[in-house]
């Protein structure tokens, strides 16, 4: 199946490229076969725009056939994956905020934080970021998803009961609501010693 649809594609892909090529080849003979030159410049600039936003489209066209939306399969992504864990990861900055020019003023929206609330509820949901998993809380203060910030050196997950989780090589600690939370952070020992 998987190669059938890249043959499909392939064969779209070229399609369109041959479309592009004979709309830009019809432009210039047009253009060329006129003789007021005036109405060649003004023809010319016409044809040109119309070719450059037929080729954006087909780029766009082609680009939506390699990479399709997951919103158009949903229902079929769903039946995929009944009966086993589905996991959300998500990054912060440009996926759950936009991308600011400060980096402090990446706030999240409100209706982005319901959302988030909404799907943590139904699977385990976790934030990966560069930046340290506590600024990272700070923007989105949401205490039933997993906050994993510095690349994955530092890792917080949901308060749970700490009857349901194997705290060998965990931390705890208190955030600022005062609820007990677990902080994964078994590279800590490999940390330089001051």
């Amino acid at each position: 199946m998987g190669l059938e649809r890249l043959q499909v594609e392939h064969q779209d892909m070229e399609a369109i490229s041959e479309e592009i090529n004979d709309h830009e080849n019809e432009a210039q003979g047009v253009s060329g076969s006129l003789q007021d030159p005036s109405h060649i410049e003004r023809t010319r600039g016409h044809e040109s725009r119309d070719s450059k936003e037929n080729s954006i489209e087909a780029a766009y066209a082609a680009w939506m056939m390699k990479h399709p939306s997951a919103l158009n399969r949903f229902d079929q992504i769903m039946s995929t994956v009944t009966k086993k864990k589905t996991v959300v990861f998500l990054d912060y900055d440009g996926t759950l905020s936009p991308i600011v020019d400060d980096p402090n003023r990446a706030f999240m929206s409100d209706s982005m934080r319901s959302i988030l609330n909404e799907v943590a509820q139904y699977f385990p949901t976790c934030i990966i970021s560069g930046r340290r998993r506590d600024k990272v809380y700070q923007f989105v203060r949401l205490s039933n998803v997993y906050y994993v910030g510095s690349h994955g050196m530092d890792i917080m997950a949901p308060n749970k009961s700490l009857n349901d989780v194997n705290i060998t090589f965990h931390e705890k600690a208190i955030d600022e609501k005062g609820n007990e939370v677990i902080l994964y952070q078994p590279a800590q020992k490999y940390l330089p010693q001051n």
